[in-house]
């Protein structure tokens, strides 16, 4: 197959691959498809650097060589919008993750701002069967007990986040652990308990501001 031939089989490929290039970047169908995004695009420099070099090896004329490298320099340019959709998903988070997380909690929270507890204690319930591991859902079902004054329930929440503290960074852990021991002490009772949660906040995390709230709790808990 002569050079030629070969030739203009990869110029009219590079034309295709274009083409494609510039529906994908505006069909949507590159999130979540950042990797085979990257290799379609290497593809196709793959077939650019080969028609390239075909093109300085055989194009002995001056004029005619400018106007191949100026013609592939604006095939070359309409990959812009494709990288750039590329670089901008794989160094932003994808933000319709986030709109489903309010959508999920949408309703939820559409009743507690109606002062339907009860039933944004239920929409909660549902969200968490659902994951077991969210634990923003977790945290606020177990805030809505409390504030509908079922502080068994609201106990037995925050109990089930602790259940999960590898998912917990040291503040929601901390916070959990001082939101049950004031319920035990205030609401159900149970001295004991309580001070059982703030000596656990003192032992796993000593010298840090969150012990030192907990020692002023647990002295205040020695006196009761």
């Amino acid at each position: 197959m002569s050079t030629f031939l070969i030739g203009n089989l990869l110029f009219v490929t590079l034309l295709v691959l274009t083409g494609v290039s510039i529906y994908l970047a505006y069909s949507g169908y590159i999130p979540g498809r950042t990797h085979l995004g990257w290799a379609y695009f290497g593809f196709v420099l793959t077939v650019y650097f080969a028609f390239a070099y075909l093109c300085f090896r055989s194009i002995h004329d001056p004029f005619a060589l400018f106007g191949s490298v100026l013609l592939m320099s604006l095939l070359l340019a309409t990959q812009g919008p494709f990288v750039l959709e590329l670089i901008s998903q794989s160094i932003m988070p994808d933000p319709s993750k986030g709109l489903k997380l309010i959508k999920v909690y949408t309703e939820a929270e559409r009743k507690a701002a109606q002062d339907d507890l009860p039933g944004a204690i239920a929409e909660y319930e549902k969200v968490i069967a659902e994951d077991p591991d969210d634990m923003t859902a977790r945290f606020r079902l177990a805030e809505l007990c409390y504030e509908n004054e079922e502080y068994r329930k609201a106990a037995m929440s925050y109990e089930a986040i602790l259940t999960r503290a590898s998912r917990l960074d040291v503040h929601q852990h901390c916070s959990a652990l001082t939101r049950l021991s004031e319920i035990y002490a205030t609401h159900l009772n149970d001295i004991k308990g309580a001070r059982k949660h703030v000596k656990t906040i003192i032992e796993k995390y000593p010298g840090t501001k969150y012990a030192g709230y907990a020692m002023e709790r647990l002295d205040k808990l020695e006196e009761a």
